[in-house]
């Protein structure tokens, strides 16, 4: 965003709110790192990171009754599941989708599952 008077005011009120939080939580550590540099205490923050942790889902098969319910077939599923608004950039699902339909690639399927203000945008 261009620097003005109104951006100056929503950040000083930012960094008030970060003063006056008694913890903030980041998913990632390369956000928690954005505050530090701009000057949040570092007692004040703990990351909690988005993921899933893989060893707990080795070895379960794919459900075939969830395939057969939402028409995937046997085709690789791309999933997303989390809040489909305006941080996700879902949009970007979409091309994929498009430049994949171009190509013909009918093999390769997305799979968006949540809700959030961008949901029927998307």
């Amino acid at each position: 965003m261009p620097q003005s008077w109104l951006v100056h005011v929503l950040e000083w009120l930012e960094l008030r709110l970060y003063a006056g939080a008694g913890k903030i939580v980041t998913v990632g550590e390369s956000y928690r790192e954005r505050l530090l540099d701009r000057g949040v205490d570092p007692t004040l923050t703990s990351d909690v990171p988005n993921g899933v942790d893989l060893d707990s889902f080795s070895g379960i098969e794919p459900s075939s009754d969830f395939r057969a319910r939402f028409g995937l077939g046997d085709r690789f599923v791309c999933a997303y599941i989390g809040t489909i608004g305006m941080a996700a950039g879902l949009d970007i699902v979409l091309r994929a989708g498009k430049l994949l339909d171009d190509a013909g690639r009918t093999d390769i399927c997305f799979l968006l599952v949540g809700d959030g203000s961008n949901r029927s945008d998307i």
